[in-house]
């Protein structure tokens, strides 16, 4: 889905993240545009992670900045104890945790985030860094619907960062600087810190928004073709099993074998957004042969029974 398939004309309110940093303050400045002219309320969320002493005043300046524009802002502050470790991952999930909260209960049905061209490069060049497959290859989508019913929009990952800066510049309009966008403690920050070196050598954040797109077409159709497979495997479906037929599974290239895996075990893990690592259903779905009996992973047990292949939960 891109954002052009999104029809606004019954929308009254939208909501936009606003960190204070210029692509963030970018968004909210043209939205603010926007939603005049489409008779929208624009709603601005600021989370306060409280990870420097400096932070709350970061937002209320967020909020002085806005205040003119009439702008609703609301800052949210992310309190308790914070994780020793993997600190950029837990404040992610907490922003959007506390972003996503404020949104249902306001009955805002979008909420959109500054993620940029260089924000796709840097996500797909870490996922790559990682291992990761082809769907993580197609980087960040436009619209991503969260399981809480939110519809996430990223309307600039097309643009670059400085042209979101020219905006600012242009209409006079100050932003605030995170320090910790410039640490290189982070692997992000270290990835981003190569981009410059790969755009000099044509790997530009345009050229990856194309490939983002061709290999996002190319999931679309993976995922159609798999889910229409998968409905003519099944034999037997409950709560506490799944029967498929096993010949047609093995029929699938390794691609097919694995995405059908991996839907098995989330029918088991649904509450797990990575029940098991792609790795390891791959390396399974390589052992399936004929002469394959069994097998456990994501919780799952696979037993194999003549031509039929029965996941059910593991016993522990």
């Amino acid at each position: 889905m891109s954002l052009l398939d999104i029809d606004f004309s019954t929308t009254k309110r939208i909501a936009v993240a606003v960190s204070g940093g210029g692509d963030s303050m970018a968004l909210a400045i043209l939205l603010s545009d926007w939603v005049k002219e489409n008779g929208i309320k624009l709603h601005a969320i600021t989370v306060d992670h409280d990870l420097r002493p400096e932070s709350a005043m970061e937002a209320k300046t967020v909020a002085k900045i806005l205040k003119p524009l009439g702008i609703t802002h609301k800052i949210l502050k992310w309190e308790g104890t914070k994780p020793k470790t993997k600190i950029q991952e837990a404040a992610r999930d907490a922003r959007y945790r506390l972003m996503s909260d404020y949104c249902l209960q306001k009955k805002i049905p979008y909420l959109c985030v500054a993620h940029h061209g260089q924000d796709q490069m840097e996500t797909i060049l870490f996922r790559m860094a990682k291992g990761t497959g082809l769907d993580g290859m197609a980087g960040m989508r436009p619209v991503n619907i969260l399981d809480n019913g939110l519809t996430l929009l990223r309307p600039f990952l097309p643009i670059s960062h400085q042209d979101l800066l020219e905006t600012l510049k242009s209409r006079k309009i100050d932003w605030i600087e995170d320090p910790s966008n410039a640490n290189d403690r982070y692997a992000r920050v270290r990835i981003r810190n190569t981009i410059d070196t790969l755009e000099n050598e044509g790997l530009t954040p345009e050229r990856i928004s194309s490939l983002s797109n061709r290999i996002t077409n190319s999931i679309d159709l993976i995922n159609y073709l798999i889910e229409k497979e998968y409905k003519l495997l099944i034999l037997h479906k409950d709560t506490e099993r799944i029967d498929i037929n096993y010949t047609s599974l093995l029929s699938l290239p390794i691609e097919g074998k694995t995405r059908i895996l991996k839907m098995l075990i989330s029918e088991f893990q649904p509450q797990k957004k990575y029940a098991a690592r792609l790795e390891d259903i791959e390396r399974l779905a390589h052992k399936m042969g004929q002469d394959f009996k069994g097998g456990t992973l994501g919780g799952c047990l696979f037993h194999k029974k003549k031509a039929v292949l029965t996941i059910s939960h593991e016993q522990k």
